[in-house]
Order: structure tokens, then sequence, then C-alpha cells
């Protein structure tokens, strides 16, 4: 292929690229501050990088610590060679390539302090926290740091840095809801899988535990009791009921207030790259309880809505399934699990009326589940 050939190939792969993409492959070519420029100016920027030539080895300024590559640079670059429109990352590779980069030179821009509720993701370099829009870094040396793992919920003090979306913080406080200077962090529980006819009954509602679950709503979540009686339910035999369900209603929004559980929702409208974190937090959450011994129940109030919002952000907005997105609906379908020791990580995935007949549906959902009716 001839040089400038090359180059209009590789300007077509760039603008296809989604704005999620955009600003993982601008921040390791060295443009910065990716998450403040729009569309237009990432393509711009980035497509005059690899005219003139880019390279990745870029040195963090903080002294000591080398700069936080993306693992999956080469992979985006080799995605936009002449074969390779969408090579599909592997889910660990998708948690790396969302998370947000530190930059060490910032410091805390006010002396105000706030506390915020975070899920802890781990790098090659250790851990930072993600709470939906916002970005959390930790000072490494605390007794409590070292006590993180990856899905860990935690409570934290923190002060604003640099960019509107990066905070630091000053102290933990609390890891999975109990006093951080308290916490033990303890081994993962080994659960050795196995067939379960268990039932949760639900107010009518027929629920196999350990497995996934189908249910086709016609309605949002406000204008019936049956997320009430979910919540009662869970409550009163100790299960940690997490909700997932990105773009919902506004009325949905305000009703969750009442209630009180594991809540990884997002009103419609929310950016696509907020929306995809909440995503890959909900299922490390769930992961880290399930390896801690505990019982679950994850909610996905639509899963089609989910579909559509990773191909978006992994470019594909011509109705062609992103490899990417294929992959986080496999991990989300993985979730379902029965165990030796009587407990369950079970599935209720909810999805819209709307989309009955969708192929996707059909043949990766409704195909491994038990149907409510």
């Amino acid at each position: 292929m001839m040089r400038e050939d090359y180059i209009i190939s590789q300007e077509t792969r760039v603008k296809q690229l989604g704005v999620f993409e955009l600003r993982g492959l601008a921040r390791e070519i060295g443009i910065p501050s990716p998450t403040t420029k729009k569309r237009e100016q990432l393509i711009k920027l980035i497509l005059e990088k690899f005219k003139n030539g880019f390279t990745t080895d870029v040195q963090e300024k903080r002294k000591g610590r080398p700069f936080k590559k993306l693992s999956t640079i080469d992979e985006i670059v080799f995605s936009m060679t002449e074969d390779n429109n969408d090579k599909a990352m592997t889910f660990e590779n998708i948690m790396l390539f969302a998370q947000d980069t530190h930059n060490f030179t910032n410091r805390p821009s006010s002396k105000e302090t706030i506390e915020l509720e975070a899920i802890v993701r781990k790098d090659k370099d250790g851990f930072n926290a993600n709470n939906k829009e916002k970005w959390i870094y930790f000072n490494e040396d605390s007794e409590s740091y070292k006590k993180l793992r990856q899905g860990d919920k935690v409570k934290v003090q923190a002060q604003l840095i640099g960019q509107g979306n990066q905070y630091q913080a000053n102290q933990i406080l609390e890891i999975n809801d109990i006093e951080a200077e308290k916490y033990v962090k303890g081994q993962y529980t080994q659960r050795k899988e196995v067939l379960s006819n268990q039932i949760l009954e639900i107010n009518g509602l027929k629920i196999h535990a350990g497995k996934r679950n189908a249910i086709m709503l016609s309605e949002d979540v406000y204008e019936n009791n049956d997320f009430s009686n979910l919540v009662s339910y869970c409550r009163q035999n100790e299960i940690n009921l997490i909700v997932l369900g990105i773009n919902t209603s506004f009325e949905d929004q305000v009703y969750f207030k009442d209630f009180d559980f594991d809540n990884f929702t997002t009103k419609y409208g929310t950016d696509n790259n907020v929306n995809l974190n909440v995503i890959l937090d909900a299922i490390s959450y769930a992961e880290n309880l399930i390896l801690r011994g505990k019982n679950v129940l994850i909610y996905l109030l639509d899963i089609m809505e989910i579909v559509r919002l990773s191909d978006r952000c992994f470019g594909h907005t011509d109705g062609n399934r992103s490899n990417n997105t294929m992959i986080i609906i496999q991990k989300i379908m993985e979730l379902g699990r029965s165990f030796q020791d009587g407990g369950h990580s079970t599935m209720l995935i909810g999805y819209n009326e709307l989309d009955k007949d969708q192929p996707l549906l059909k043949s990766e959902v409704l195909r491994v589940c038990k149907l409510i009716k």
C-alpha cells in the first residue's frame, strides 16, 4: 500500500471511532486534555499526529513513576490498519481503556473537601476509582490503600484537582461499607459452582436463583410495585441488589431515591463515556461481591440499551455490532451462577417490548435465559 493510500485509509478509520475511543487514543499519543475537546477537534489532532509520526514513550513528569500507558494502544492502532477495522479487546483491556489518565502535575485547585463514593479500578500502576462522572486518585502510601481490590466500594474525602472530573483522595473513610481503619482485606472465597433448582418467589414472580432470567418490561420502574417488592425481598433475605440501567427516565431516577440498593443507573441523556464506565463498574462490583461470598441479584433494566450504548462507544452507529459489545454482553451473562455453599449470583434481565424481535436479543440473551412472564 502506498503511503498516500495508507493515510487516506487511516483517516477513514479514525473518523469511524466513537468519542470514547478518540479520547483514549488521543490521550495515548500525547494530546493534552482530550476529555475537554469536541469530537472534530480530536479527529483533527489525532490525524495530525499520525501524519507526522508519534511515539508512545511519553514519560510522566512525576519523578520515579512512568506515565500510565493505555495497554490497548497497539490494538487501537492495529484496528486502523488495512484489514482490522474492529479488533476485539479482552474485557480487562476494555476496563483499562475506559479509565481516565491522572495528570500528576496537577495540584488541588481548592481547599474544600467533599465525600465521594466510588468503585475501585486496578491497572498496572495501582488503583484509582470511578464515581460515574468523577475519577478519584489515592495516596499510595496509606495503610487503607493497601487493603483495596478491584470492585471494592469506597467512600473517600477528596479534593478537586486539575481537570474538573479528577479528585485526590485525602482519606479513605470506608471500604465496602466498613470503616477503613477496621476493614480487613480477607481472602477471596473459592466457591464451587453447581446447578441449583432454587426459586426466589417475589410476590408471584418466580426467579431462578443462580441463573439468567429474562423479563419483558412494558412500562417504567416507577409505574408498578415490582421494584419495591424486589428491594424488600432482597433486604429480608440478605441479598445484595445491584441495579444497572442507563439512560433511564427522569421519573425512575426520582423514584430510586426512596430505596436502598447498589445503584448503577444513569438518567436519560448521560454522556456515552460515563454510561460505559457505569456498566463496567457494575460488572466489576458484582464480581467482587461474588468473590467475597455474598449473595447477589443483578437487575438489568434494559439489556438492549446497554448493547446500543456500547456500539456507539466503539464507533458502530450503522447498525453493525461491535465485537467489543459482544465481549461486554458475554461477561454480563457469565454473572449468573449457583454455588455449593448454597449461595448464588442471580441475573434478572429486562428488555423493552419494542425490542422483542431484535436478532441479538433472541440469539445471545433469550436463548440462554429462563423466560419470566
